[in-house]
């Protein structure tokens, strides 16, 4: 959902729904594998939905305000 945030829904019924982190745009190569690489490394050390999905909107977020598909280290 990009600027809209993120939904989560599972076969339990859960919903999750996150707003997306409000950050200027330079780049969007990169984000939607930095936003799926934070909400499975979240999700399988054992987050809850929301706090996943919080994982991966910050980290979707971090990827757009950079030039490139990876931070300089």
């Amino acid at each position: 959902r990009g600027g809209a945030g993120a939904v989560w829904c599972d076969r339990s019924a859960t919903v999750a729904v996150t707003p997306s982190r409000r950050v200027a745009v330079v780049d969007v190569t990169g984000a939607g594998d930095a936003f799926a690489a934070g909400l499975l490394a979240a999700w399988l050390a054992g987050a809850a939905p929301r706090a996943a999905l919080t994982r991966a909107g910050d980290l979707g977020a971090r990827a757009v305000s950079l030039v490139g598909a990876r931070p300089v280290a």
